[in-house]
């Protein structure tokens, strides 16, 4: 896939469905992009966190709190991925919404190997 933006920025994707074509217009013209509780998602394996850093000070009530205050926007760098169109954009009757971020604010990638690990 080749990268149709100036150098410096990265081509990541959203596919949706039309049932709800406001909040597609939403993201078209307003520039605006709901971004979802972690217990909201509908993977059950999304927002499962793992983290290798041991903080004695830091509570498991800490870490609820931080948990629903945490927002995600899910992205992917397959424009023409079947499954994803199949999921996420009403059987491929949807759309595929292309965003341009700065390489300085790329996302997180997350790995769903076991666990998912945030790299």
């Amino acid at each position: 896939m080749r990268n149709l933006f100036p150098k410096g920025f990265t081509s990541f994707y959203k596919y949706k469905a039309l049932d709800n074509i406001e909040f597609v217009l939403d993201m078209l013209i307003r520039e605006r992009l709901y971004c979802s509780k972690l217990h909201d998602l509908n993977d059950p394996m999304e927002g499962v966190i793992k983290s290798d850093v041991i903080d004695a000070d830091t509570t498991q009530s800490d870490w609820l709190r931080i948990i629903d205050s945490t927002r995600v926007a899910c992205f992917t760098t397959e424009p023409n991925n079947p499954l994803m169109w199949s999921h996420y954009a009403d059987g491929g009757r949807g759309c595929v919404i292309e965003f341009e971020l700065p390489t300085f604010k790329l996302p997180h990638k997350v790995s769903y190997h076991k666990k998912p690990v945030l790299t």
